[in-house]
């Protein structure tokens, strides 16, 4: 089996775990996938103009536009105006975007215990290192 293959197995079966646990962050939080990573980029990487939070997410900008208004409907984000160029627009997260983030992650912490329970700390600390280094948040 290649590594590719391997990884691909691997992830897809700890997604299959954390939804059998019950875990949905987008539904639970009534938020569509794509709203949720939007929101976090926009926490873990700061204030963004629109094209910026997209990038590299093969959206239409007319889609681009929904997200971001179904966000600032929810009081997650708003639009601001770029001090260091007035014709752009900004998008800033909320307080309660950090709060609503925070709350997508706790159906997954008893599934991501079992996962860490098996390794070492060392084993661990190099889990952690590795998936950082390989999937970004932002």
């Amino acid at each position: 089996m290649s590594r590719q293959a391997e990884l691909s197995l691997l992830l897809g079966n700890l997604s299959l775990r954390a939804r059998a646990d019950g875990a949905d962050p987008a539904a639970e939080i009534d938020l569509t996938k794509c709203e949720l990573c939007v929101l976090a980029r926009l926490v873990y990487d700061g204030p963004r103009n629109i094209r910026g939070v997209f990038a590299g997410l093969a959206i239409s900008p007319s889609m681009m536009t929904t997200v971001v208004d179904r966000l600032e409907s929810k009081k997650l984000v708003r639009r601001e105006v770029d001090p260091a160029d007035r014709r752009r627009v900004v998008l800033q997260v909320t307080d309660a975007a950090t709060f609503t983030l925070q709350q997508s992650t706790v159906g997954y912490e008893g599934v991501a215990a079992q996962v860490l329970e098996r390794l070492t700390e060392s084993e661990q600390e190099d889990l952690l290192r590795l998936l950082r280094r390989a999937i970004p948040v932002g």
